[in-house]
């Protein structure tokens, strides 16, 4: 029986290309590596496909990046609207507080639900401890807290963290004012 030959060219079938080879070759070595051969001690691992090696490299890519971005915003001047406040000093410090979590869904901010933390941060905002410009995010004014508390969970002494305009010597008053009788600060630190 005389064999059948299919008449469909085949797709050419590339060889495998090493590191070295695409130096010489017309691929970049990140091509090289997809097409065959990864190197010496360079293994495929994790769903991305790609080596240790690589993460490394496109982290360090990203770090320098960002190292170039601060820099340029440093020097940038900042544009002021024609309503904004003149900066006052922030200062990191280390918040001393108490609560009673009976009415709170937990220390930690989430959305829809009355927290610890987010009647704090509104009430430091509203009281001057955070200017209008950081209000919009805790993020803006790195706020930490040093332990989660569950629903209806109270505390005699929690720590949060956070930069916040210090310049002002009855602040925690004006907190304390702003807070409903559940939360109390006690006082802060500078760190």
């Amino acid at each position: 029986m005389p064999e059948m030959i299919n008449q469909e060219d085949p797709a050419p079938v590339e060889a495998p290309v090493s590191l070295e080879q695409a130096s010489t070759a017309e691929t970049s070595p990140a091509e090289a590596k997809t097409a065959g051969e990864t190197g010496q001690g360079t293994k495929k691992r994790g769903n991305r496909g790609q080596t240790c090696k690589d993460r490394r490299e496109h982290a360090a890519v990203k770090r320098r990046a960002r190292i170039q971005e601060d820099r340029e915003a440093e020097s940038t001047p900042r544009v002021k609207s024609e309503n904004s406040e003149p900066r006052k000093p922030k200062r990191r410090v280390a918040l001393m507080l108490g609560f009673c979590g009976t009415e709170f869904q937990g220390m930690q901010v989430n959305p829809n639900a009355r927290t610890i933390e987010g009647d704090l941060f509104k009430a430091l905002c509203e009281a001057g401890a955070v200017s209008e410009e950081n209000a919009t995010s805790q993020q803006k004014v790195q706020l930490q807290r040093a332990a989660r508390t569950d629903k209806g969970v109270h505390a005699a002494g929690q720590v949060v963290s956070l930069k916040m305009i210090v310049e002002d010597p009855d602040i925690v008053e004006k907190v304390n004012a702003k807070l409903c009788d559940q939360i109390r600060v006690w006082g802060f630190v500078r760190v």
